[in-house]
């Protein structure tokens, strides 16, 4: 058990993450088994870029291990005497716990990893407010997020207008905080420099790309939502997979586009069980809205859900909508978001 050995196995590991080339070997195992090896020699430096890793590699396909992943890294992060490394574990342990449904925990460690970037750059503060929109977003803690976000903007401008698929999801979630504040220049601003700034379409982790492309819907309207997915490009993962279809799904059926709606339902039934992805069905059956939203809702997702509702009002019965609509507007206040509220108004006649 050398420092060298954990070095060489998370460095071939990466070869798997970043598509660098053919390598042999299981690149799971060799990442746990630095995760191992650093834990042994006590090296916090080899253990974050082993954790990662690990994380990084079971990401790929689905989140049946994300659960896990989170509850491997906190204890070690929590632990680490190096910020830096403290820090970054953090932010993969509360995107991970998002990805399992345990918002409130997310919400609660990216709350740690936002107090730690205080100590540190810029970059460090960007991912932090990524995992804290993981955690805020989809459960319509609105005002939190626009308060955590507050800096994102003007930090990725002090870094030269360049930022990762993380600082993609932090303006995703600093452009949606604004909107819902009914701000929408702020937004709209937010968007552009989210345009400018982000990695190309063609990246490796595209899934981060197509969150944010759902989440931006209520904001940039179906066109743009559907022209952001068809330029997103990267490895058919089937965490991509699953992303995808969850962005595809509700922008086919607002659509009308029934029969592309239909074949994509198909294909989402077919991965949502193995990749531990049970939104993918619930979506599915929007024809019945009112049980698929509750079904997101009760999963924690209270804005995805109440969002999803706003955006079907026009598809009902006048009484329908109406009844509806009275319904959505304190639930939406309630979470800050004024902009869908007033929507919701329009049809609360």
């Amino acid at each position: 058990m050398t420092f060298e050995t954990a070095a060489l196995l998370i460095g071939r590991s990466e070869f798997v993450i970043w598509d660098i080339g053919a390598v042999k070997g299981d690149a799971r195992r060799d990442a746990a088994r630095a995760v191992e090896i650093a834990t042994a020699i006590d090296s916090p430096s080899l253990l974050s870029y082993a954790l990662d890793n690990l994380a990084g590699l079971g990401e790929r396909e689905g989140f049946c291990e994300s659960a896990s992943i989170a509850e491997q890294t906190l204890p070690p992060a929590r632990n680490m005497v190096d910020g830096v490394e403290a820090h970054e574990v953090l932010c993969t342990a509360a995107h991970a716990l998002a990805d399992a449904g345990r918002f409130e925990a997310a919400v609660d460690v990216a709350g740690e990893a936002a107090e730690q970037a205080t100590r540190l750059g810029p970059h460090h503060k960007i991912h932090a407010a990524a995992a804290q929109t993981s955690g805020l977003l989809p459960t319509g803690r609105l005002g939190e997020l626009l308060v955590a976000a507050a800096d994102v903007a003007d930090l990725v401008m002090e870094e030269g207008e360049h930022t990762c698929p993380r600082g993609v999801w932090a303006l995703t979630g600093r452009a949606l905080a604004l909107f819902e504040a009914e701000d929408r220049s702020g937004a709209e601003a937010t968007v552009d420099l989210l345009d400018r700034a982000g990695p190309e379409e063609r990246t490796l982790i595209p899934w981060r790309l197509y969150r944010a492309a759902e989440a931006l819907r209520p904001l940039t309207g179906l066109q743009a939502t559907r022209d952001r997915l068809t330029r997103i490009r990267g490895p058919e993962l089937l965490t991509s997979r699953i992303l995808r279809l969850r962005a595809e799904l509700p922008v086919r059926a607002l659509g009308g586009e029934w029969d592309r709606f239909r074949d994509l339902g198909l294909e989402a039934r077919n991965v949502s069980e193995p990749a531990c992805a049970p939104y993918l069905d619930w979506i599915v059956a929007l024809v019945n809205a009112l049980a698929a939203t509750a079904s997101l809702e009760a999963y924690g997702e209270r804005y995805t859900a109440a969002r999803l509702l706003v955006d079907l009002l026009p598809l009902l019965a006048v009484a329908d909508a109406s009844q509806l609509a009275r319904k959505l507007e304190p639930r939406l206040e309630d979470m800050g978001a004024h902009a869908s509220a007033e929507e919701a108004g329009h049809y609360s006649t």
